[in-house]
């Protein structure tokens, strides 16, 4: 045994092991004070115990959805932290679907994102991560707290396992935006093979420019609140209580965004220098953006109806091509930050697009860029 050196010990929770599938399953790997330290890849065989069954109910915020709570293990933050899986079934069958995720100070509200897919033959699911929308508890947690985004694909694994082992589905498109499409773009680059297509939207590439001083020195504690209403205006433009006509529950997400932590901005500023680095993304990716910047934090005006105010979209457009060898930019005229939620034309535009591309997407080359 001299030649042997003991690194230490890795502890894993009881009921997490349990309630592996078979076949290969990652867990993660987690630090003494809860954080995620990296991921180790299981192989279970002939389990006696498989993947609890999924119940899903009535969603709480759109009724005619179903959703069903993913437990997690502890973290640095919560006891008994969760996501939340939201699901629209195709009347058309089949067993492809989209797997969305939301983007900070979010959750998942557009319904008409889900009609679009199911209406065009795909199953809908959205992810809510822990601490995102219907999986805040509200204890005084913090929203859409973290402190590395790799926390995150813990629910991921088994929102995956969820579609393939226990709904049949056998091909999926992620679907990210903002935020979101950060964390799809690293979880597909760490884990080939995982995804058939990748669509990122308006994907989070700096944290400078939404956020005035931010490039400046910070020395606090990573639970120090930086707030900062860097969502304000561009909320007031789309919700009815400001200058738009949408609705979603304030609750969860409020018109001034949640306060920003600064560990949480340490880890998306780590996740964006891995953006500026290059990724590996090996499935077909399409990356929408608006063709126009106006920045604009709090103070609203009617440029931001048609244009990207909180990321420039010509630094997306450099970047991109540097994440996989099968990515494709699509620049979409006149559209806002949220793509599908730009004016009526620019939104038509935008879903006929995706609908149009996503099965050729998972059997072809992205099309060339358009501008």
């Amino acid at each position: 045994m001299d030649q042997y050196h003991l690194l230490g010990s890795i502890f894993l929770d009881h009921d997490t092991v349990l309630s592996l599938p078979n076949g290969e399953s990652w867990v993660p790997l987690k630090g003494p004070n809860g954080n995620v330290i990296g991921e180790i890849q299981m192989q279970v065989e002939e389990s006696e115990y498989g993947a609890p069954e999924t119940t899903w109910v009535p969603d709480e915020y759109i009724p005619s959805c179903e959703a069903t709570t993913i437990p997690l293990m502890q973290d640095h933050a919560q006891q008994d932290p969760f996501a939340t899986l939201i699901k629209t079934k195709s009347t058309k069958g089949g067993t492809t679907a989209v797997l969305y995720i939301p983007t900070f100070s979010d959750y998942f509200w557009q319904r008409s994102i889900a009609d679009t897919f199911a209406d065009d033959g795909y199953h809908f699911y959205a992810l809510e991560p822990r601490r995102y929308g219907r999986s805040l508890k509200h204890d005084n947690s913090r929203p859409n707290y973290c402190v590395d985004m790799m926390e995150y694909y813990e629910e991921i694994h088994k929102a995956v396992d969820i579609l393939r082992q226990r709904d049949g589905i056998e091909k999926i498109l992620f679907y990210g935006h903002g935020s979101g499409a950060v964390l799809a773009a690293l979880f597909c680059s760490d884990h080939p093979g995982q995804f058939d297509a990748l669509l990122l939207t308006s994907p989070l590439h700096t944290l400078d420019s939404q956020i005035p001083g931010f490039d400046k020195p910070v020395l606090f504690t990573d639970l120090w609140d930086v707030t900062s209403p860097v969502c304000l205006a561009y909320h007031q433009s789309l919700h009815k209580d400001g200058h738009g006509t949408r609705d979603w529950d304030l609750e969860i997400k409020p018109l001034a965004g949640w306060p920003l932590y600064v560990g949480w901005l340490d880890a998306v500023q780590k996740a964006i220098d891995r953006l500026e680095k290059g990724l590996v993304i090996d499935c077909p990716t399409i990356v929408l953006v608006s063709d126009k910047y106006h920045p604009a934090w709090e103070t609203f005006s009617e440029e931001i109806k048609k244009a990207d105010c909180l990321l420039n979209p010509a630094r997306t457009s450099t970047l991109a091509p540097g994440w996989g060898s099968n990515v494709s930019i699509q620049v979409m005229n006149d559209a806002i930050h949220d793509i599908l939620l730009s004016e009526a034309v620019v939104e038509d535009k935008a879903t006929d697009f995706i609908c149009d591309s996503f099965s050729w997407l998972l059997e072809n080359d992205p099309p060339a860029e358009q501008v």
